[in-house]
């Protein structure tokens, strides 16, 4: 039985910020969340990686980093997110796909990779993401329609929520493991700035 998903507030809107922040670079990061007998996975955070081409090292380490976080919050890694440095390509890029693989291993199966769709960031009508599954035959990943992708709240009103803290740059104070590695200050797993703009 194929897993149903469902992505929260708050790992929509860092995904979509971290891509705003870094429109012309390649950016991806780590989805946590809750998967339950069913089987039903809940994405509950977004942990922004890089917004460049990472050291496999560097990936190793953040990697680590999520796990343990994921593990003190009584949480897990679920999936992945990205988005390219070219808007209009909406593929997923070969080292995102290894590293989602790498991902679903560690779940044994039922993650999820959100790609980024930025011509779809404007429209009310749908979330900015094309979902994919792992193919277990051909271990390539297969987008599904992101109508099958539960959002809480609907589309439109995460849409209005997004556009609100796009026009006020929130982005600006969004810190990835990139910004970590630059000054060890930026606290990339719970960017507690984010966090308070998002409740204000």
């Amino acid at each position: 039985m194929a897993p149903t998903y469902t992505l929260q507030q708050l790992p929509y809107l860092k995904l979509i910020l971290h891509a705003a922040k870094y429109p012309l670079q390649p950016v991806a990061g780590i989805l946590i969340g809750i998967k339950t007998d069913g089987p039903s996975v809940t994405i509950t955070d977004a942990l922004p990686l890089f917004h460049s081409h990472p050291l496999s090292p560097n990936i190793e380490i953040a990697l680590q980093q999520a796990d343990t976080y994921s593990s003190q919050t009584s949480q897990q890694i679920v999936g992945v997110y990205s988005a390219n440095e070219i808007a209009s390509d909406k593929n997923v890029a070969p080292a995102i796909g290894k590293l989602a693989a790498k991902v679903d291993e560690i779940l044994v199966g039922g993650s999820v990779l959100l790609q980024v769709d930025p011509t779809k960031v404007s429209s009310s009508d749908d979330v900015a993401l094309i979902p994919h599954t792992l193919n277990a035959n051909t271990k390539s990943w297969k987008p599904f329609p992101s109508a099958e992708l539960k959002t809480v709240p609907d589309a439109s009103s995460l849409h209005t929520v997004v556009e609100a803290h796009l026009q006020s740059r929130t982005y600006e104070s969004l810190h990835d493991f990139d910004n970590h590695l630059d000054n060890i200050q930026s606290d990339w797993l719970r960017n507690p700035q984010i966090q308070k703009l998002i409740k204000a």
